[in-house]
């Protein structure tokens, strides 16, 4: 009996050990705090300069086509969780406050509107995800 508690003892130790082991393991192979606020600083700047070149490529109208509104936001094409790591000048597009709230909303209009858009440009990741957004949602329509 003695026997089996020890080595239930023993074995609540080795699986801590491991476990511990594993935990400096991972943390050795993230980056320090100060290089990810670096990362972080460089993706910023690097954001700020794409914004600025896709608000200038827009000029003084919102990028949807026929739209007469001045751009107010910003726009990203592509969403999920990997919108930031493929934020590009031709992902993104300066668009007015309410085709953004209807390209947010996932209005299948205005993300026609912004496909046009896109194949006119000939940006094609933007015109990947706004193909791929569409089909969702015919898929979606002809479910219900």
């Amino acid at each position: 009996m003695i026997a089996v508690d020890l080595c239930a003892v023993c074995a609540e130790k080795v699986r801590k050990a491991k476990k511990a082991r594993r935990a400096r393991r991972l943390a050795r192979s993230l980056p320090s705090r100060k290089a990810r606020a670096a990362t972080r600083e460089e993706r910023r700047a690097e954001s700020a300069e794409i914004r600025a070149a896709v608000f200038l490529r827009a000029g003084a109208r919102c990028e949807v086509p026929n739209c007469p509104r001045p751009p107010d936001e910003w726009h990203h094409i592509a969403s999920g969780s990997n919108r930031r790591l493929e934020e590009a000048e031709d992902s993104t597009c300066a668009i007015c406050i309410p085709h953004h709230r209807l390209a947010q909303a996932g209005d299948r209009e205005t993300l026609r509107s912004l496909l046009t858009w896109a194949i006119g440009r000939v940006f094609r990741p933007a015109v990947r995800a706004l193909e791929h957004r569409i089909s969702k949602i015919d898929e979606a329509r002809r479910s219900t």
